[in-house]
């Protein structure tokens, strides 16, 4: 009797080692239209929405969407990757901001194949990352109807927005936009249609690089892909700009947008340089067929 006394104190000893709620968290968490939040967000047991899930994953770790469902607006504070690879993922906005990005200035955040629409029409952000982030990854999404694509506007430098194959349509205001000193938008392979603001700006230092996009539709005076202000600077490389209002604006003195192998055709004005601001062809551009051409301040020639 008395070795099961002991034995019995030896446990207690040990559990009450094993602070309140220290409960592991999870290196991958699963969402799922029959889950439900209540649940460890396990793939047995899944969450049924984005926040939840994120709650409960390790820093670093992975959300994953089980099937097509809408899993709701959400916050994230860690490092984390959010994938609905295969499957409808979409977060539709009612009231403010789809995903807000609050994380350390170390942390990088994955979002992977997910739908971002807003309800009421244009009135909410898609993305939001004004706190401190080290890298922003978008991958394969769709942004429709919402105020802004993806604001990235973080607390620390240098910072970096990765956009990859996606795309963005009826936007009331930018599509990518990037401000600040030492933050920068890198944007591959991504489309950008029927916007009131810049498929891609830059501006208060920011600095952006597009590849292989398209941007048309884009009713607002500010550009297609734009500088704008505070020695901005935009790079377009093999990209098309055609039916916007202007193709190509660097604006605001310092600003600078540098252009190669980009054709710029059937705009209101092709190109528009401000007081200060350079507008440099480097190579292989294409600019006719817009009501007014306009000129680059300057070109470089195939080295």
């Amino acid at each position: 009797m008395r070795g099961l006394i002991n034995l019995i104190v030896a446990a207690a000893f040990i559990i009450a080692l094993v602070p309140a709620g220290a409960s592991a968290q999870a290196p991958r968490t699963f969402v799922a239209s029959t889950g439900s939040d209540l649940n460890p967000c396990s793939r047995q047991a899944p969450c049924r929405g984005f926040q939840a899930a994120v709650n409960a994953v390790a820093p670093g770790g992975e959300v994953v969407a089980l099937d097509s469902a809408g899993y709701g607006p959400f916050t994230i504070d860690r490092s984390v990757i959010v994938s609905a690879d295969g499957v409808h993922a979409a977060l539709s906005i009612v009231n403010g901001t789809g995903i807000t990005l609050n994380t350390a200035a170390t942390d990088v955040v994955v979002l992977r194949n997910l739908t971002i629409v807003s309800t009421p029409e244009s009135l909410n952000r898609a993305i939001d990352a004004l706190g401190f982030i080290g890298a922003l990854f978008v991958e394969h999404c769709t942004f429709a109807n919402t105020s802004t694509g993806v604001n990235f506007e973080p607390a620390s430098s240098p910072a970096e927005v990765h956009v990859t194959d996606s795309t963005f349509r009826d936007i009331t205001g930018h599509g990518v936009a990037v401000l600040g000193a030492g933050v920068t938008a890198i944007v591959s392979d991504s489309t950008f249609e029927k916007l009131t603001g810049a498929g891609v700006l830059a501006t208060a230092g920011g600095q952006a690089l597009v590849r292989r996009s398209t941007v048309s539709g884009c009713a607002g005076a500010i550009g297609g892909f734009a500088a704008f202000s505070g020695s901005a600077t935009v790079n377009v490389i093999d990209s098309v700009t055609a039916g916007n209002s202007v193709g190509v604006s660097s604006e605001g003195t310092g600003s600078t947008v540098r252009v190669s192998n980009t054709t710029i055709t059937n705009n209101t004005t092709g190109l528009v340089t401000g007081p200060g601001a350079t507008l440099v062809s480097m190579t292989g551009n294409h600019l006719a067929g817009n009501g007014t051409d306009g000129s680059f301040s300057s070109s470089i020639p195939a080295q």
